[in-house]
């Protein structure tokens, strides 16, 4: 795969002259028949992390020669081609090619994972169990042979035809959808900051709202105060009115007493003037008749008053 020119980096791929290249490489028959079968699976059920993809890829290339824009050459176990009509969201997640490293004794190197990364090319990682092993490199009574391979082939085949159980260890995004999720993000940004300037507006309004509720507090402490002042002075004022009352009735009581007392002896010393002028009333008739009348006339004018 060398690049070709255009607006992103993309590449066109050849078959490598060796198998080798400048990687280290797996020389067992388990990393072999592996690559060897999973290379000549055109559909593919590639399970990893939870996700489940059903893969017809158009074309799958066994370790293929890869020229980066950079100039550097790796050489992956199996490299898989799909459709953007038949696989839009992977399409546009990983540009339609995807890598599939298969170890063994050799795990994929930092440095390819790192160029492919940079490069927006997917690395799953298909790991081979003792279970699937070539049974010879396991078993040292087993013996290496034609037949023993064989089978071994026809049984790694029915195992990867119902599934691949990978690691996506490099999962890059595309240009395109970094760009999609760019501007959903943007989106989503910029509802937040609408959504944030709402509630700012609400809590100026609050603030606002909080404000005049203190000033009016201010003002009702204010009033409080001066209405308890005045009801102080208020209350000072009406126990002063009810001494000076009660100073006023006792007065009042007195003059009364005073006054009964003086009509009392006013009566008294009306009675005993009556009586001396009716005593000097009878000595004036027993020596003068004319002055009798005219005492008379007196004491009745005397006694109607």
């Amino acid at each position: 795969m060398i690049p070709r020119n255009g607006k992103s980096p993309h590449f066109a791929f050849a078959k490598s002259d060796t198998t080798t290249g400048d990687r280290s490489y797996d020389e067992t028959y388990s990393h072999e028949v592996a690559v060897d079968v999973l290379s000549s699976m055109k559909e593919m059920t590639i399970i990893t992390r939870g996700q489940t993809f059903n893969f017809k890829f158009t074309q799958v290339y066994r370790e293929p020669k890869l020229e980066l824009p950079n100039g550097k050459v790796f050489y992956p176990d199996i490299l898989c081609v799909f459709d953007k009509d038949q696989y839009p969201d992977e399409y546009e997640r990983w540009g339609g090619k995807l890598v599939i490293e298969v170890t063994n004794t050799h795990k994929c190197e930092d440095d390819k994972k790192l160029e492919f990364e940079l490069c927006n090319i997917p690395i799953f990682e298909f790991s081979i169990t003792d279970s699937r092993k070539y049974p010879p490199e396991r078993d040292n009574n087993r013996i290496d042979s034609i037949t023993e391979r064989n089978k071994h082939k026809e049984r790694l085949e029915g195992w990867l035809q119902d599934s691949v159980c990978t690691d996506l260890i490099i999962d890059p995004i595309s240009t395109q959808k970094h760009e999609a999720i760019r501007k959903i993000l943007k989106s989503k940004m910029k509802d937040l900051i609408k959504v944030n300037d709402q509630h700012q507006l609400l809590i100026q309004d609050l603030e606002s709202k909080i404000k005049l509720s203190e000033q009016q507090i201010i003002r009702l402490k204010k009033a409080s105060q001066i209405s308890s002042e005045e009801h102080k002075r208020l209350h000072h004022k009406i126990s002063t009115l009810e001494l000076t009352i009660a100073q006023q009735e006792s007065t009042l009581a007195n003059y009364k007493s005073s006054f009964e007392k003086f009509q009392s002896s006013a009566h008294r010393r009306l009675f005993k003037l009556k009586i001396w002028v009716w005593i000097l009333i009878f000595f004036l008739l027993a020596s003068n008749y004319e002055y009798l009348l005219i005492l008379i006339h007196l004491v009745q004018r005397m006694t109607s008053t």
